[in-house]
C-alpha cells in the first residue's frame, strides 16, 4: 500500500456524520440555557417578593466582671445602613452604624436602657 492510495475518512468522499443523540442534547442544552437566561432576567425585573423590613439588632444579658447588666432590647437599625461597629463599657453600649449619607452612632446606657443617637453627615 502507498501514501498516495490511503484514506482518512471511511469511503473518501462522504463526511462522518453526528450521532442523533449527540444532535437532541446540543439542542436540549441550547434551550436550557434560554430558559434559565429568561428565568435570570425575570427574577431580575420583579425581584424577590419579600418586603423590605428595618432590621434590628438585639442587645441583651451582658456581664461585666461580677456585676450582670441585664438589658433586653431591640434597637431598630437606619435604614440603609448597616452594622459598622459595637463597643461595650461597663457603663454603655455603642453601635456605630453606616449608610451612604450618614454615619449613625447609638449610645445606650446599660442601668437605664436609655438610647441615644447621633448623626454624621458624610
Amino acid at each position: 500500500m502507498t501514501a498516495a492510495k490511503e484514506n482518512v475518512t471511511q469511503n473518501g468522499d462522504e463526511p462522518i456524520k453526528a450521532p442523533l443523540g449527540l444532535k437532541i442534547l446540543v439542542v436540549v442544552l441550547g434551550i436550557a440555557i434560554v430558559v434559565m437566561l429568561v428565568l435570570i432576567i425575570w427574577k431580575v425585573m420583579v425581584g424577590d417578593g419579600k418586603e423590605s423590613r428595618p432590621e434590628t439588632v438585639a442587645v441583651s444579658e451582658v456581664q461585666l466582671g461580677s456585676s450582670p447588666f441585664l438589658v433586653d432590647m431591640a434597637i431598630e437599625r437606619p435604614a440603609g445602613s448597616e452594622l459598622v461597629s459595637t463597643k461595650a463599657s461597663a457603663t454603655e453600649i455603642i453601635l456605630h452604624f453606616s449608610s451612604s449619607e450618614a454615619d449613625m452612632i447609638v449610645i445606650i446606657d446599660r442601668r437605664s436602657g436609655k438610647e441615644s443617637r447621633l448623626t454624621i453627615a458624610k
